[in-house]
């Protein structure tokens, strides 16, 4: 978990130090001067099992799920910029409907955290800048 926490960190000030850049041409959430953040994680399906007799796909650390909802609910000190399913599990697989589970969870908590902080930001802005990264279900070659 150290390791995902110092990936968004280096990530988050890497994009930080560019943010006199253009604006990106996706719906924006609402920026409120926190950091800008993609963050990207070899994230397995809800259900995750770290062994056993289950398919490979199912298969992963079950550290990235909690590092995902701690990152959720953390979201409304950053500007989230991205959220990108990486290849990494297992199977070396990456799937966008993976984050888009939890993000259906965090929907339904959302008008909570809201009344703790409105810069939470929506399940809705947060699907628009969630993305798939490249693995064997896209057609690459493991060597």
């Amino acid at each position: 978990m150290k390791r995902n926490l110092l990936c968004v960190f280096l990530i988050a000030v890497a994009v930080g130090a560019g943010s006199n850049a253009a604006p990106a041409k996706v719906e924006s959430g609402p920026r409120h001067g926190g950091l800008r953040v993609i963050m990207s994680s070899d994230f397995p399906p809800i259900g995750v099992v770290k062994g056993g007799n289950v398919p490979n796909t199912m298969k992963s650390d079950p550290d990235d799920m909690q590092s995902m909802v701690r990152f959720l609910l953390y979201a409304n000190e950053f500007d989230v910029e991205g959220l990108i399913a990486s290849a990494g599990t297992f199977a070396m697989q990456a799937h966008k409907k993976n984050i888009l589970g939890v993000l259906d969870q965090y929907e339904k908590v959302y008008e909570n955290l809201k009344k703790h902080d409105p810069k939470y930001p929506t399940a809705d802005y947060l699907r628009s800048v969630t993305f798939e990264g490249k693995g064997n279900n896209n057609g690459i070659k493991i060597q």
